[in-house]
């Protein structure tokens, strides 16, 4: 009874997240400004992070490590990569080496599967779906490159060789039944990213779509939709491609993204190169700019997951809720990258440590 009589007395400072987090946290030791004990790893120019289920993945040019938010270590594998890259999606992540051979999916604190190309096929891109189906673009023999879909038992599914165009980039569905994949080419002196949909079973194409003058940047399939990050701006796709809304900015200058909101996609724009002064967006499905906050200073990162929003400047990191109400902030010490967990708490990535801020 008191404590209901507590939930209603506080009911707008304390939500279902803020009890969470306590209850998730409370055995970390913080300070008064809800920053944990930072803990350490070898200092590499080559860092690729990703926070995984509230754990922070890392991998280097030397080894892939998976850290909880206190520093114990799960996973510690040698590797031997020259650029790693992370994608993650739900539960799972792959790690690769752009322009090398191996790559490396996680789950449930282990390495699920290991995938080596062949020599001369170097990889492009790696991506999983939340079911664990896997979508591979690498080079190939005769072609631009080749899109390998594998299925949550390591099977082989489909192979697309392309000829026509570069291959950038390809994300299955999360019904695990559809793949698209980015190319992009040249027409009068003007580059344009394409996507062309394919069916898993047959491989049969389903629907192409241009982008005039654009440079896909990222990707994200959403239940039936397909976010893309633009050089420009963000779009919003349907599950048979048809176009259902985009916004660009052509007179700014993009200081960071993140699809990864619920329902949303977050820009922040300057219009100075180096930062200084901009506006962070939300994008909705429609495409539409729904709502703006202006923030000053040198934007480092961006980070959303659910509902909540990290933006990490050289000064402070700014958290907010998916209607850009500022929700909490705290200083930055060194950090050059924020990653937010679905619950609100951020990793705060420094150059050799990392430590965690609960709100």
């Amino acid at each position: 009874m008191f404590g209901a009589i507590f939930l209603v007395v506080h009911r707008d400072r304390v939500n279902l997240d803020s009890v969470k987090r306590y209850l998730t946290y409370r055995n970390l030791e913080k300070n008064d400004s809800g920053q944990t004990t930072e803990f350490s790893y070898t200092q590499d120019a080559s860092n690729a992070f990703a926070s995984l289920d509230g754990t922070l993945l890392l991998c280097s040019d030397t080894v892939l490590q998976l850290y909880s938010n206190s520093g114990l270590l799960y996973i510690d594998e040698q590797v031997k990569m020259s650029q790693p890259v992370i994608t993650t999606c739900g539960p799972y992540a792959v790690a690769y080496d752009v322009g090398g051979n191996d790559l490396y999916v996680i789950q449930n604190k282990e390495i699920v599967q290991t995938y080596s190309s062949a020599q001369g096929c170097d990889l492009l891109s790696a991506r999983v779906n939340e079911n664990g189906y896997l979508a591979v673009v690498e080079q190939a023999s005769g072609y631009k490159a080749s899109v390998k879909v594998f299925d949550d038992n390591k099977q082989l599914l489909l192979t697309e060789n392309v000829s026509s165009e570069y291959v950038m980039d390809a994300i299955l569905s999360p019904d695990n039944k559809r793949l698209a994949v980015v190319t992009i080419g040249q027409k009068e002196r003007v580059f344009n990213s394409t996507i062309s949909l394919y069916g898993c079973e047959a491989g049969d194409l389903i629907a192409s779509t241009t982008l005039e003058n654009q440079f896909v940047l990222d990707l994200n399939w959403k239940a039936s939709l397909l976010w893309v990050q633009e050089r420009d701006g963000a779009a919003v796709l349907d599950s048979d491609l048809r176009m259902l809304g985009s916004w660009t900015e052509s007179n700014q200058y993009l200081q960071g993204y993140s699809l990864d909101g619920d329902d949303y996609a977050v820009e922040v724009f300057s219009w100075y190169k180096t930062g200084g002064s901009g506006e962070v967006l939300l994008i909705n499905e429609k495409g539409d700019a729904e709502v703006s906050h202006a923030i000053s200073g040198e934007v480092l990162s961006v980070s959303a997951a659910g509902k909540y929003i990290a933006v990490l400047t050289t000064d402070m990191l700014h958290i907010y809720t998916s209607d850009l109400e500022e929700y909490s902030t705290t200083e930055n010490n060194g950090s050059k990258r924020a990653i937010i967990n679905s619950d609100g708490a951020t990793m705060m990535i420094g150059v050799d440590n990392t430590r965690l801020y609960v709100p």
